[in-house]
Order: structure tokens, then C-alpha cells, then sequence
């Protein structure tokens, strides 16, 4: 321990941390320090607790492990926690003395602030010389779980090949094609990493591969990688990575993992969020509590507010700093910390427009713009910030008092901001806010739903077989018959209201009202006074708790038509609009004719994924893969007379041919049968039911068909939630 004031002086000078100070700055910074005795094997700071000092070693000499593996030691002169004089973080060390004890000089990190009030440039150097150790401790458990280092001369080879790399949202860190030179461990950050096709094959945040393909002798580059948001690379040379089996049997394993779990795209979406008020008065501090604690429960997580930021650097307005402010640079480092130290990070933007709000969107992976739904999308209060990044996901909260019965007006919103999508909470009712928890963490449960005339029916079946589970539905999507039942579903959020509608399309005579067969073989009002009567007559799709689509067949342009907005009685009448049974359906504006959306994709999990990308998919295959099961008999011509004798006349030549709803209804089924052979490319889990049990024109039987869909589905999800061998992912 140096005897004197002197010796202080002359250590602090010997320190890369404070090198290019006047002597009279290391002498300020002398008289603030303070000895330390710590005794053999104490612990100097334990790795999550708050830093409030930093200590220099004089004698002796320091262990520092990294969850568990230790990543560096410290001899005479080295310093401790120096990041807590910058910021006021979690230590991401321990730090503790070997069995010859240690004695050390300790800086408090409030006396420090208030030497550098005036001193800017101290807290300059510091910020600088501080980062590599930073980088070497992020590094270092990574390093050890994929590497397998387990000393520090190992953990220094390794960190001495590596190349780190920072880089912006939208850098491109390898394209298909490219040469094969580097595997990349992602320290910091987000990257999506597509495929020949351009589909999204996985997200990879922090401690995760890009690149790994390199290690198995490929070439040039398959897929390609971007960031979704800054962060930081450890690049390595493929001849290192390859030549580490520990490296290679975790790159395998990852591998494996993507091809066998069960839910190979669920949970891990939140990342960066960033909350923004867009009204005066938006609860969005409340919503970003209910959130926390939601996601906590999945992930680390950590809300962040300008006033939780003062709070933690011990000083009003270090969240404002921008630019060239002293403490720009140190709150930007402890930004950082925090984006990889949680994997949730809610960002809690000002009302204001101040420097705090335009460094929320800079840092966001997805923008949730907050609004009091009470309040007008056109007062000027309604704003946002326009500097956001276009690749990031924006999407609209409307927060509705609790005694809102059915949320109103959600379509001025959507013509205010343009938006990804948009959410409606009550901050009292738990199932919207774990509905929006679900979603921003990839953990979303969504359900597409297939047309299938009568055996649509199915669908209640699984929706009641869902609510017995406990399995929640976030979002759902539908085709004719699928439309039908989950737009009802979307409405109610509950089977029971399934069986009601079923009753109702029981009876032919709310249905089929024939008229001259010019257009089609029904003139359709019957369909349309009942689909009015059962989803209300101004019930919009954009105002329903949980969000719904389906689709529809457009014959103008011989394109698929998704309803996401507009009258929710006359998407679903477009989406059922069975080309010669029911009329089309004119769209709003005139300028496309409608009809049901069986045409062509009678079962959207593809569009259900697309919408999802993380999540858990089921979908629900009505269509039975094949005709029904009577055998036909019937010549190259039919006489419909001779149809109608065979059925009259108990005697003579039978002639079994289909009927013409029938024809009509299974062609429009037909032209999606690769969409329906598919489904499993896009979904967790298929739901199927036996074409034996179930005919597509028995609507008066819908009792017998519900349960068949029960009994299946309960079978199918029993399975899938627990299955005999593994445990779901």
C-alpha cells in the first residue's frame, strides 16, 4: 500500500485510465480516495449489484469471474469497476481476492462527479480507456459457453483473434454469394437472416451464431444476415472456429434445436421497445409497468424513463444529453450495457419532443405508439417523431378506459399514423394486456381457419378445445367458413358464441333464397340480413379486441383481397360469397368484384406467419383431402331429368353424380389445396378431421360436426402441449 499522498499521485499517473491529466487533476483525484484492506478470498464486488465506486490495486492480487468462469486476473496497478464512475450500472464481474488478500484505493463515484463537474475532459478519457475491459468481460461468457475457455491465457488467445465490429441497424454483415471468412458471435444487437427466397429463416440477438454454416465447409454464403438494430459483432476467423469442437458442437446443436423443437419461431421478439406518447395524458408509464412485469416473467427486462435515468446517474438531465455533451458519450455506454445485458428493454419516451424522446426511436427495434383512445387522432397533441428509422416496426396502442364494452373510432387512428398494426388495452383487464405482452415477445398464439362449407363447423370445436387448455388466441385469421366462425370468435372471444351462429346456419331458410340463377342460384339477402344480424350492423374489424382478417377472391384483378379494416359483416359476406350459390360482393369504392376466398388460399397460414413471424400457429384443416366418401356413377352426359327420375323412381338404372352446391362448393376449395398441403412449412401445429365424419353441405347437422371438431382438436393440442417424449419449447 503506498505510504504517502505522494504515492497516490504517482499510481493514478501510472494508469492508462488517466493518462494525458495535469498532475494537479491526479492530485484532486488523490485526496478522493480512500484505502481498502480486503481479507484472502473476499469478494471486492459481486457480479448484478449496483456499482457506486472504483478501487485501484495496490498489492496483492484480484480473481474475476463472469458467471462462474473466471475471465481475467488482476496484478498491482490494474483497476476495478472503473465503469461506475462513468454510469451507475450493474456490475458485470465479480471481482474478489486471492488467498493473499489484496489492499486496494477506492473512488466514490459521487465524489468523482462532483471533481468533474467542471472537469469534462476527466470524464473523457475515462469513457475511451474504458471500453476495451468492457468489451472483454461482454465477450467472455460468451466465449466460454461456445468455446469452452475455461483459463484466462485461453480466454486471451481467443479474444486476441477476434475481430470487434460495430455495426449500424440496416449494415449488411454478409449477402448470398459472399465468400465464407468469418463466423460471427453477436455480443449486442439484433440480425435477421434470410434465405435464397428472401423468407426470414431466424432472428439472432445476443450470445447467438451468424454465419455458423462456414464451419461445415460451405463455400460461399446460402442465406444472407442485416442487423435490425446497432449492435456489436465478435467476428472469428473460420479456421478458428473450426478447428474448436466445442465451437462446432454447439453450432450443431443450435442446428439440431431449429430443426426438431416444436415452436421453432416462438419468443424472443421484444428486444428494444420503445414506448412513445402520442397524445397529451397517454398512460404509456402505467402500460410500460404492466408490460415489465409481463415480461419479466419470460425474460430479463428493464424499463427505462428519462427520469429513471437521472435517477440512476445520481444527477437531473443526463437523459437529455446529445451531442457534444459530456455525458453523451457515458450515457450512450450505459445504453449500450443495458441492450445487452436484458433482452427486454422498455424504452419510455417524453411526452416533449426532447433529446430523450429522438434517442427512444434511435435505439427502438419496434415503436409502440401510445394513445388515450378517448382522445382525437387529429388534435395536436396526436404527434409522433418523424426521424424514426423506416425499417422499424410501428405499432399503434389505444388505451381505452376500463368500461370500454367495444372499442369505436379505431379507423381515424389508422388514417392518422401509418402503423404495422395496432392494439387495443384496458389497463385493468389483465387478458389485453397479456394479449399485448404475448405479442411483443413472440409468443403470440394465432389460429387460421379454413373454409370447408359444413365442415367449417370443426372450427368451434377447436376454439372450445382451446379455452379447455387454457391455450389463449392473439390473432386469427379465416377463409369463407373460417371467416365465418372466427370473426365471431374475434367478436365474442368465446366458443359458446359459435354454437349460436351454427344454429343459424342450420336453417336453410335464414340462407338460400332462390331467384332466377343469372347472377347466382340465391339473390343472397337472406345471407346478408343474417351476417348483419349476428355481427352488428356497424361492427368494424379494426375495432375488435382481438385483431382478425380474412380473405377474399377478387375477380376484377385475379388477386387475393385481405379484409383488415372496414364493416366486419361485410368482410366475412365477401370472404363466404361461394362463386354460383352466392352473389358476389361489390368492394367499397366499386372498382373490384369479390368472391370467397377459397378461390385462392383456403387456409391463410401463410399469411397468419407472415403477419406473426414469431409466435405459435395453428392452423385448422377443415378440408377433408378428399371427396365425400359415395361412389358416383354417372356417363360422360347427364340428363338432370335423369338425376331427378333415379331419385324419384324406385326402380331403373341409378345415376349418382354430384350435386351442383355441391360442385360449386368444393371447386372454390380446390385451387388452395398446395396452400392446405403446406400448412405444415408454416405451422406449429395442423389440426385435421376425417372427411368420413364430416360433410361439406350437412349445415343442419353442425351439432354432431362441433364435436367431431372438438374431440380432434383436444387430441391433437393434448398431444402437442405434452408430448410423451419431450417437453414443449
Amino acid at each position: 500500500m503506498p505510504a504517502s499522498y505522494e504515492d497516490v499521485v504517482r499510481l493514478l499517473g501510472d494508469l492508462t485510465l488517466f493518462q494525458g491529466l495535469e498532475t494537479e487533476e491526479l492530485a484532486a483525484l488523490a485526496r478522493l480516495m480512500q484505502p481498502v484492506e480486503v481479507p484472502a478470498n473476499a469478494v471486492v464486488v459481486r457480479q448484478g449489484e449496483p456499482g457506486d465506486a472504483m478501487y485501484v490495486l495496490a498489492h496483492g492480487r484480484l480473481r474475476v469471474t463472469v458467471d462462474g468462469s473466471t475471465v481475467d486476473n488482476l496484478d498491482p496497478g490494474d483497476v476495478v469497476g472503473e465503469m461506475a464512475l462513468l454510469t451507475a450500472p450493474e456490475r458485470n464481474a465479480t471481482v474478489a481476492a486471492t488467498e493473499q488478500g489484496a489492499k486496494l484505493w477506492r473512488l466514490d463515484r459521487g465524489d468523482f462527479e462532483k471533481l468533474t463537474a467542471d472537469r469534462p475532459h476527466i470524464l473523457a478519457a475515462l469513457h475511451a480507456s474504458g471500453k476495451p475491459r468492457l468489451q472483454r468481460s461482454q465477450l467472455a461468457p460468451m466465449l466460454s459457453a461456445r468455446f469452452g475457455v475455461e483459463t484466462d491465457a485461453e480466454l486471451t488467445a481467443l479474444h486476441s483473434v477476434a475481430a470487434w465490429r460495430r455495426v449500424s441497424r440496416g449494415d449488411v454483415l454478409y449477402r448470398i454469394g459472399d465468400p465464407v471468412d468469418y463466423v460471427y458471435l453477436v455480443v449486442s444487437g439484433r440480425f435477421e437472416v434470410r434465405d435464397g427466397q428472401g423468407e426470414v429463416d431466424r432472428i439472432v440477438s445476443r450470445g447467438g451464431v451468424v454465419g455458423e454454416a462456414a464451419v461445415i465447409g460451405q463455400a460461399v454464403r446460402t442465406h444472407g444476415a442485416v442487423a435490425l438494430r446497432d449492435g456489436h459483432v465478435a467476428a472469428f476467423p473460420v479456421g478458428i472456429a473450426a478447428g474448436s469442437p466445442r465451437f462446432v458442437a454447439s453450432v450443431a446443436a443450435d442446428l439440431l434445436g431449429r430443426l426438431t423443437r416444436a415452436a421453432p419461431r416462438t419468443g424472443s421478439a421484444s428486444g428494444v421497445v420503445a414506448l412513445v406518447p402520442v397524445t397529451a395524458g397517454a398512460p404509456v408509464t402505467s402500460l410500460a409497468s404492466s408490460l415489465d412485469q409481463r415480461l419479466s416473467a419470460w425474460a430479463s427486462t428493464v424499463t427505462l424513463s428519462s427520469k429513471i435515468v437521472d435517477q440512476r446517474f445520481g444527477r437531473v438531465g443526463v437523459a437529455q444529453a446529445d451531442g457534444e455533451d459530456e455525458m453523451a458519450g457515458p450515457l450512450s455506454l450505459w445504453l449500450e450495457q443495458q441492450t445487452r445485458g436484458h433482452e427486454n428493454v422498455l424504452l419510455v419516451a417524453d411526452e416533449a419532443d426532447t433529446a430523450w424522446r429522438k434517442r427512444c426511436f434511435e435505439l427502438a427495434d419496434k415503436v409502440l405508439l401510445v394513445a388515450s383512445a378517448a382522445s382525437s387522432p387529429d388534435s395536436g397533441a396526436a404527434r409522433e417523431t418523424p426521424s424514426q428509422a423506416a425499417d422499424v416496426g410501428r405499432e399503434l396502442v389505444l388505451v381505452h378506459s376500463d368500461a370500454t364494452q367495444m372499442p369505436t373510432g379505431t379507423a381515424s387512428w389508422l388514417d392518422a399514423h401509418a402503423v404495422d398494426a395496432h392494439h387495443h388495452v384496458r389497463l385493468g383487464e389483465g387478458k389485453d394486456l397479456d394479449r399485448l405482452a404475448r405479442r411483443l415477445s413472440g409468443r403470440a398464439v394465432g389460429v387460421a381457419l379454413s373454409g370447408g362449407g359444413a365442415r367449417g363447423y370443426v372450427h368451434i370445436g377447436l376454439f372450445r378445445a382451446l379455452e379447455e387448455m387454457e391455450v389463449p388466441v392473439d390473432v386469427v385469421y379465416g377463409t369463407s367458413m373460417g371467416a365465418l366462425v372466427g370473426g365471431m370468435y374475434a367478436l365474442t372471444r368465446e366458443a359458446a358464441a359459435g354454437d349460436r351462429l351454427a344454429a343459424r346456419f342450420g336453417d336453410r331458410r335464414q340462407l338460400m333464397d332462390r331467384t332466377l340463377p343469372l347472377v347466382a342460384l340465391t339473390r343472397s339477402r337472406k345471407v346478408t340480413q343474417t351476417l348483419r344480424s349476428l355481427y352488428g350492423d356497424e361492427t368494424r374489424i379494426e375495432d375488435l379486441w382481438i385483431p382478425f382478417f380474412c380473405v377474399s377472391a377478387s375477380l376484377t384483378n385475379a388477386e387475393l383481397r385481405v379484409h383488415d379494416r372496414g364493416r366486419l359483416w361485410r368482410a366475412v359476406r365477401a370472404s363466404t360469397a361461394i362463386p354460383g350459390i352466392f352473389t358476389p360482393v361489390l368492394a367499397d369504392g366499386g372498382d373490384e368484384v369479390l368472391v370467397d376466398g377459397g378461390v385462392m388460399n383456403n387456409l391463410p397460414v401463410d399469411l397468419l406467419r407472415a403477419f406473426l413471424r414469431e409466435g405459435t400457429v395453428i392452423a385448422s384443416n377443415a378440408y377433408g383431402g378428399k371427396a365425400d366418401g359415395k361412389r358416383m356413377a354417372f356417363g360422360d352426359d347427364v340428363s338432370g331429368w335423369a338425376v331427378l327420375r333415379s331419385k324419384i323412381l324406385p326402380f331403373g338404372r341409378k345415376v349418382r353424380a354430384p350435386s351442383l352446391l355441391g360442385t360449386l362448393m368444393r371447386s372454390t376449395s380446390l385451387a388452395g389445396k398446395s396452400v392446405l398441403d403446406e400448412a405444415a412449412r408454416y405451422a406449429d401445429l395442423v389440426v385435421t378431421y376425417p372427411s368420413s365424419e364430416v360433410r361439406s353441405l350437412e349445415f343442419d347437422n353442425y351439432a354432431e360436426t362441433i364435436e367431431v371438431g372438438y374431440r380432434h382438436a383436444s387430441e391433437a393440442l393434448q398431444g402437442w402441449l405434452h408430448p410423451p417424449h419431450r417437453d414443449r419449447v
